[in-house]
């Protein structure tokens, strides 16, 4: 098929070509593809480049990742005694970034021990070593690249190298065709945007369906405030600029009332009964130290006091500082959470019991999950929960926020035609916003080892499912492969992506609207 090129450059038909990307999943063999094109001046200026004598040869491509960087190498056929030129292309796997220094050591090694090493310290341009190597031996070798660098090691170990024992042993590979249209995407395009490749591997995926979602607070997180006393309340001095939003620790000082005669009265009276009981229970532990009384009294003392003691803090005294001076009633937060109302204005009278405030705690959060009843039948079970929220539509799994199903089968929902299922989930950063709607997708039972992509990878055109599958280091094949059930994060591959093949998941978007003409993805690198 013919090839579609986004750059102003081109490389020459591949000699070989190999990928084997193992992270973080295995995968397999890939298969060899055909790749034409023609140079141009502004082409990769590596590509052809020959000392004055020696004829051109296909160059060999092969790709490789180890788990810490990717490899992508580019040498003309190695002859025994000539120089030949190697393109090191080497990508950090944490970001798809590339490796901007760093000493680069390359050995060649036959199997009778015979070795020709190559270093350079640093990449000439960010993620590119150029080198040249002289073989001094024929026949098959391996060869060793180590990256040393402050922040990473990486070693590359290809066992499949020949070395020609003259130029008139080279002879072209016959290569497969490849199994949809050929893009060529170079190493510095792919370092420009957010781009990552991952593997198709076998992984258990549920049953899903999908359905709306709303989160909402659990009732137990939701305290309503109320007042401790009957009469006039102001902010505290503690806290003199309470307002809506104000983040409250448990015990934390919210109001002071200003109690009313009445209620005065009726708190003087406790007051005096503590202070006597706590003077007796004092009296009575001196004595009892000196042997002078029964322990029994001791013990009814202890609880007299610690009645009253429960009574006065109940009617809002607090008696951590020990003193009685002020007869003003103390409103206290219950526990950590944010003031989402304040009901009462200062000077306001109030009576006892009257709601003051409400405090909501947003630590854990309850999924509602509706669909419609039609679709029960798809999955009468949920056994956890993906849905997408925030900026980029992020998509999140229940149980990996520490979450689980509360409801596993459908309750009959207020709105005809609706089911809902219920879910917690953990939210101690506040990532997530009562009231809230997400898209969510119900996973139900699962399909043991299916053959899965990352939902991401996949795009759309002209109504048929589109998926970039990265075949070498700077080609990019464009399949429409047939696929299955998705759990919102995964999806099944029936037909048209084999297992271990590397899906383009992130940058695909980028990808096909420059395929398509809309965007212009910048030229060509020259090494």
């Amino acid at each position: 098929m013919k090839n579609q090129v986004f750059l102003l450059t081109s490389i020459l038909p591949l000699y070989l070509l190999q990928i084997s990307c193992d992270h973080p999943h295995p995968s397999g063999n890939h298969d060899h593809h055909d790749h034409h094109s023609e140079h141009t001046s502004n082409g990769h200026d590596h590509h052809g480049h020959h000392h004055e004598g020696e004829s051109e040869h296909e160059p060999i491509l092969v790709t490789q990742c180890n788990g810490l960087t990717e490899l992508f190498i580019e040498y003309e056929p190695l002859v025994q005694g000539k120089s030949g030129n190697l393109i090191v292309h080497l990508t950090k796997l944490k970001n798809f970034k590339p490796i901007k220094s760093g000493k680069l050591h390359i050995k060649i090694f036959s199997p009778k021990g015979q070795k020709t090493s190559l270093t350079q310290e640093s990449p000439q341009k960010p993620g590119i070593y150029l080198l040249e190597a002289t073989p001094s031996f024929s026949g098959p070798a391996r060869m060793e690249i180590s990256l040393q660098s402050s922040d990473i090691n990486s070693t590359h170990i290809l066992n499949d190298v020949l070395v020609f024992a003259s130029e008139n042993d080279i002879k072209p590979l016959i290569t497969e065709k490849a199994q949809g249209e050929e893009i060529t995407f170079s190493k510095e395009q792919q370092w420009r945007i957010d781009y990552k490749i991952e593997p198709a591997i076998r992984r258990d995926l549920s049953y899903s369906t999908q359905g709306t979602g709303l989160f909402r607070l659990p009732a137990s997180n939701i305290k309503i405030i109320p007042a401790t006393a009957t009469g006039t309340i102001s902010w505290s001095s503690k806290n003199p600029n309470l307002k809506v939003g104000t983040y409250t620790n448990q015990g934390m000082e919210l109001f002071v009332i200003q109690p009313d005669t009445a209620w005065e009265s009726g708190l003087s009276r406790i007051k005096e009964l503590y202070l006597l009981a706590k003077l007796d229970c004092e009296k009575l532990e001196e004595l009892f130290e000196q042997q002078a009384v029964a322990e029994k009294r001791v013990i009814e003392a202890r609880i007299r006091k610690e009645a009253l003691s429960d009574s006065l803090t109940r009617m809002g005294v607090n008696l951590s500082d020990g003193k009685l001076l002020e007869l003003k009633a103390q409103v206290t937060a219950p526990e950590e959470g944010i003031l989402t109302e304040i009901l009462v204005r200062p000077g306001q009278k109030v009576h006892q019991g009257d709601p003051l405030a409400v405090i909501k705690n947003t630590q854990n959060l309850i999924l509602e999950a509706k669909v419609p009843v039609t679709r029960i039948s798809e999955i009468n079970m949920a056994t956890d929960a993906t849905f997408r929220a925030g900026a980029g539509q992020k998509t999140y799994r229940i149980s990996e926020l520490g979450g689980q199903t509360v409801s596993p089968t459908p309750l009959a929902s207020k709105q005809a035609g609706f089911a809902y299922f219920l879910f917690e989930l953990d939210n101690p950063k506040g990532l997530f916003i009562e009231g809230t709607s997400v898209t969510v997708q119900l996973l139900g039972p699962k399909k043991k080892s299916t053959l899965a992509i990352p939902l991401r990878a996949v795009q759309e055109e002209f109504g048929e499912s589109l998926v970039y599958v990265q075949t070498s280091g700077e080609t990019i094949e464009k399949r429409f492969p047939k696929l299955g059930i998705n759990d919102g994060q995964w999806i099944e591959v029936k037909e048209g992506i084999h297992d271990g093949e590397q899906v383009v998941s992130q940058g695909a978007s980028i990808i096909r609207l420059a395929s398509l003409g809309d965007m212009e993805m910048g030229h060509g690198h020259a090494h």
